[in-house]
Order: structure tokens, then C-alpha cells, then sequence
């Protein structure tokens, strides 16, 4: 089912980058963000009907590491597989972060950072044991929820609090906010990077692909994945800039 497809592809992009936009609003102002927001999810969404056109022609294709071996033989594959490799490491990495971050967080630093990231790590060693999607299918559902409702209470404690907690106290509230800014080359640089690191679950989207019941229909959970997480980030975004500024 099209619409099942479509929630693995969202929880493959949404997760990745969202809270650091805020601050990319801030580096190059409000307006050219989310020019660059809105262009990044074009682009990214062409880029991933080139996959599914590659993959259509070539059934065998179950990873980046095989689209390698398809252009480059052997060494592509090496190649391909290893920058795949590195790359889930690193994203995999920042998660592991963040839960170790949220849990310090939560439980007021009820155990040290290293635990949870052992338990983050067990957890994603159990998990990612399966090796088809459709056994881990469920978890999917529970991670969308969960994100969803832990950016939509982002958002909202954003607006309903008086003052944004790290505003000094006692002093009148200047918050910042840019419509437009120059902000020099490197921190350009770093901004862009961070809208272009919110679309890079591309490269997961040929293991989604080769489990679908009915390839056809790739391109619809394409449409509906890129919409649902090109708006989240323009509206999450914006309200927590616009409430809580520099």
C-alpha cells in the first residue's frame, strides 16, 4: 500500500534536520529560508522520481550500493556502499545524540549521557535486526506520532510561554527576528547545509522502493512524503523563530 510506503519515506526525512531550521531563519532571514526550504523539496522531489525511474528499469537495485555496482561495476559498488555506510553512521550518530539529550533532559539527569546512548544504541540494534520493512512496519506509525506531537508541543510551548528561557531577565525582550540577513559566507554556508541535511533521506528511499507491492505507485508516496515534510518544516520552523527569535 502506497500510503504505508509514504509514512517509512516521511519518517526517513522528517527526522533528520527539523530543529536545526530555526536557527537556519535566523542566519539568512526568514524569507530566503523559506525560498530555499520550498526549492530544496522540489529539487529533492525530482531527485527521487529519477530513483524510482532507476529502479523501474533495474529490478535487481536494493540499495545505493547496487546503483553503484550498476555504473561503476565492482568499484562503484565499494564506492557507493561505503559513502552510504558513512553517511547512515553519521545520521544514525546525531540520533543517538538526541535521544541521549531528550532523556538527560526528561529524567533531569537521572543516569549519565553514556547510558542512554547504550540503551539508544541496543534499541536500534534490536530494531534494525529485521531485514524486511514489513516486519517493522508498526514502528513506523509510532515514530510519526511521536514526532509530530513532540514538534507540534515544540511549537506550541514556544507561543504560550511569556519569554523565551534563555532572554535575560529583567531586561526588555528583543527577539530579532530577520526578514532578510547577510550572514558572511561561512555561516551561509552552514545554513545552507542544514536545509540541504533536512532532505537527505533520499538515498533510503531505493530499500522502501524495492519492497513495495506495486512500484507504480512510488511516485504518489513521493508527492505525499516531500508535501507532508516540506510544510512541517516551513510551519514548525516559522512559528518557533517567530516566537523565539535570536
Amino acid at each position: 500500500m502506497w500510503i504505508k510506503s509514504s509514512i517509512f519515506l516521511i519518517n526517513l526525512q522528517i527526522g533528520i534536520g527539523v530543529l536545526a531550521l530555526p536557527n537556519t531563519l535566523h542566519a539568512i532571514g526568514m524569507i530566503p529560508a523559506i525560498i530555499c526550504i520550498i526549492a530544496s523539496g522540489v529539487v529533492t522531489t525530482v531527485m527521487d522520481f529519477v530513483i524510482g525511474i532507476f529502479k523501474r528499469g533495474h529490478p535487481e537495485v536494493y540499495s545505493v550500493a547496487d546503483v553503484g555496482y550498476i555504473m561503476a561495476g565492482r568499484f562503484g559498488k565499494e564506492l557507493f556502499g561505503g559513502m552510504y555506510w558513512i553517511f547512515c553512521v553519521l545520521v544514525g550518530s546525531g540520533q543517538v545524540l538526541a535521544f541521549s539529550t531528550a532523556m538527560n533532559a526528561v529524567t533531569l539527569h537521572g543516569a549519565c549521557t553514556i547510558v542512554w546512548v547504550v540503551i539508544c544504541t541496543a534499541l536500534s540494534i534490536v530494531i534494525g535486526a529485521y531485514r524486511t520493512l514489513d516486519k517493522i512496519s508498526w514502528t513506523m506509525w509510532v515514530a510519526l506520532v511521536s514526532l509530530m506531537g513532540a514538534l507540534i508541543a515544540a511549537a506550541a510551548a514556544c507561543g504560550v510561554q511569556d519569554r523565551p528561557t534563555l532572554a535575560p531577565i529583567g531586561e526588555p525582550l528583543f527577539l530579532d527576528v530577520r526578514m532578510f540577513h547577510n550572514p558572511g559566507f561561512l555561516p551561509g554556508v552552514q545554513a545552507g547545509t542544514n536545509i540541504i541535511l533536512a532532505f537527505t533521506g533520499g538515498p533510503a528511499f531505493y530499500n522502501v522502493l524495492a519492497e513495495m507491492k506495486s512500484p507504480k505507485d512510488f511516485n504518489k508516496s513521493v508527492v505525499l512524503c516531500q508535501t507532508w515534510v516540506t510544510v512541517t518544516y516551513l510551519v514548525i520552523s516559522c512559528v518557533i523563530y517567530a516566537f523565539v527569535g535570536q
